[in-house]
Protein backbone atom coordinates (compact mmCIF):
# COMPACT_ATOMS: atom_id res chain seq x y z
CA UNK A 1 0.00 0.00 0.00
CA UNK A 2 1.31 3.44 -0.90
CA UNK A 3 1.62 6.23 1.65
CA UNK A 4 -1.09 8.13 -0.24
CA UNK A 5 -3.40 5.10 -0.13
CA UNK A 6 -2.87 4.77 3.62
CA UNK A 7 -3.63 8.44 4.17
CA UNK A 8 -6.78 8.24 2.05
CA UNK A 9 -8.00 5.24 4.05
CA UNK A 10 -7.16 6.84 7.38
CA UNK A 11 -8.53 10.33 6.85
CA UNK A 12 -12.11 11.25 7.68
CA UNK A 13 -14.21 14.32 8.39
CA UNK A 14 -15.26 15.82 11.69
CA UNK A 15 -18.45 17.69 10.91
CA UNK A 16 -18.58 21.19 12.32
CA UNK A 17 -20.67 23.76 10.47
CA UNK A 18 -21.23 21.44 7.48
CA UNK A 19 -19.94 23.90 4.88
CA UNK A 20 -17.67 21.34 3.16
CA UNK A 21 -18.69 20.31 -0.38
CA UNK A 22 -20.03 16.76 -0.83
CA UNK A 23 -21.86 15.93 -4.09
CA UNK A 24 -23.52 17.62 -7.07
CA UNK A 25 -27.17 17.80 -5.92
CA UNK A 26 -26.39 18.81 -2.37
CA UNK A 27 -23.05 20.53 -2.54
CA UNK A 28 -22.63 21.05 1.19
CA UNK A 29 -23.25 18.93 4.25
CA UNK A 30 -25.00 21.95 5.81
CA UNK A 31 -27.84 21.47 3.30
CA UNK A 32 -28.55 18.15 5.03
CA UNK A 33 -28.77 19.70 8.51
CA UNK A 34 -31.84 21.22 10.16
CA UNK A 35 -30.10 24.19 11.75
CA UNK A 36 -33.12 25.24 13.84
CA UNK A 37 -33.21 21.89 15.65
CA UNK A 38 -29.50 21.08 15.36
CA UNK A 39 -30.27 17.67 13.83
CA UNK A 40 -29.91 15.94 10.50
CA UNK A 41 -32.68 16.70 7.98
CA UNK A 42 -33.65 13.04 7.65
CA UNK A 43 -36.33 13.71 5.01
CA UNK A 44 -33.79 15.25 2.64
CA UNK A 45 -31.22 12.55 3.36
CA UNK A 46 -33.77 9.80 2.64
CA UNK A 47 -34.49 11.43 -0.74
CA UNK A 48 -30.89 11.21 -1.95
CA UNK A 49 -29.39 8.12 -0.27
CA UNK A 50 -30.08 4.40 0.03
CA UNK A 51 -31.43 3.25 3.42
CA UNK A 52 -28.14 1.73 4.63
CA UNK A 53 -26.40 5.03 3.87
CA UNK A 54 -29.21 6.99 5.53
CA UNK A 55 -28.67 5.11 8.79
CA UNK A 56 -24.91 5.63 8.57
CA UNK A 57 -25.35 9.39 8.03
CA UNK A 58 -27.96 9.77 10.78
CA UNK A 59 -25.64 8.01 13.24
CA UNK A 60 -22.95 10.68 12.79
CA UNK A 61 -23.11 13.10 15.72
CA UNK A 62 -23.36 16.80 14.90
CA UNK A 63 -21.30 19.39 16.76
CA UNK A 64 -23.23 21.30 19.42
CA UNK A 65 -21.11 24.41 18.88
CA UNK A 66 -20.31 26.36 15.71
CA UNK A 67 -17.06 24.80 14.46
CA UNK A 68 -15.51 24.52 11.03
CA UNK A 69 -15.45 21.10 9.38
CA UNK A 70 -12.00 19.57 9.77
CA UNK A 71 -10.05 16.56 8.55
CA UNK A 72 -9.22 13.95 11.18
CA UNK A 73 -7.10 10.80 11.30
CA UNK A 74 -9.62 8.01 11.89
CA UNK A 75 -6.98 5.43 12.77
CA UNK A 76 -6.05 7.07 16.08
CA UNK A 77 -8.38 7.83 18.98
CA UNK A 78 -7.14 11.44 19.20
CA UNK A 79 -7.98 12.12 15.55
CA UNK A 80 -4.48 13.51 15.02
CA UNK A 81 -2.07 11.97 12.50
CA UNK A 82 1.40 11.17 13.77
CA UNK A 83 4.21 9.30 12.04
CA UNK A 84 3.89 6.64 14.75
CA UNK A 85 0.15 6.11 14.15
CA UNK A 86 0.70 6.14 10.37
CA UNK A 87 3.43 3.50 10.58
CA UNK A 88 1.42 1.39 13.03
CA UNK A 89 -1.60 1.49 10.69
CA UNK A 90 0.56 0.68 7.65
CA UNK A 91 2.18 -2.26 9.43
CA UNK A 92 -1.20 -3.62 10.56
CA UNK A 93 -2.75 -3.30 7.09
CA UNK A 94 0.32 -4.85 5.45
CA UNK A 95 0.15 -7.88 7.75
CA UNK A 96 -3.62 -8.20 7.18
CA UNK A 97 -3.10 -8.17 3.41
CA UNK A 98 -0.30 -10.73 3.60
CA UNK A 99 -2.44 -12.94 5.84
CA UNK A 100 -5.32 -12.69 3.38
CA UNK A 101 -2.95 -13.82 0.63
CA UNK A 102 -1.81 -16.76 2.78
CA UNK A 103 1.67 -15.37 3.33
CA UNK A 104 3.04 -15.52 6.86
CA UNK A 105 5.52 -13.05 8.25
CA UNK A 106 8.38 -13.75 10.63
CA UNK A 107 8.58 -12.30 14.14
CA UNK A 108 11.06 -9.69 12.88
CA UNK A 109 8.46 -8.14 10.50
Amino acid sequence: MSARGLLEKGMGWRIGDGESKINIKYTRVSQLINHERGTWNDTTIREIEAEDQVQAILSIPLARTKLLDSRIWRLDRSGVYTVKSGYKSYDYLRKELLGFMGITTSKED
